[in-house]
């Protein structure tokens, strides 16, 4: 296993970079519940890849750069996985979740894909189509995809990834 990546100067000389103010618009500040944001860690050149693990009640996220994976968990982080094997793209059982999302109206889904979603696309433009136009799938079932199993615990296992 690799346990080293060469990330470059390059990306090194933004690490402590201040990044300007940037004006949002209405719509964009209508999503958000509060604009009191904390910063709750800094010990990653960059993040990326979150996953709430909602029957944990916990945050996991990639550290790419140094080969691991943080969690926050009661306002605390810590490792999670280390080494990740450089790991991103984290879901709940390695399935997109796909559909209409179970609390909120006029919002639909399709996220998660850990490196398929090119050869899924086609399938899933196609049932979310039928889903947001006619309010069901009708020539490709996505319910087991659908956000609810996130809500229920339910892991949807699949047979042909290793």
């Amino acid at each position: 296993m690799i346990s080293k990546k060469d990330f470059s100067p390059t990306v090194y000389k933004f690490k402590d970079a201040i990044m300007e103010s940037v004006q949002n618009t209405e719509i964009f500040h209508s999503y958000l519940k509060t604009e009191n944001f904390n910063k709750i860690y800094e010990g990653t050149l960059w993040a990326e890849g979150p996953c709430y693990i909602p029957h944990e009640d916990m945050l996991v996220w990639s550290d790419n750069p140094n080969n691991r994976m943080m969690k926050l968990i009661n306002g605390q982080v810590s490792e999670y996985r280390n080494p990740s094997n450089f790991c991103n793209g984290n879901t709940l059982d390695n399935n997109a979740i796909v559909g209409k999302h179970p609390k909120y109206e006029n919002v639909f889904l399709a996220t998660g894909f850990t490196g398929r979603g090119l050869m899924q696309s086609p399938g899933i433009g196609r049932g979310l189509t039928e889903l947001i136009t006619t309010g069901k799938y009708q020539t490709i079932d996505l319910s087991c995809f659908g956000l609810d199993r996130i809500f229920a615990k339910q892991k949807r296992t699949e047979p042909y990834v290793l």
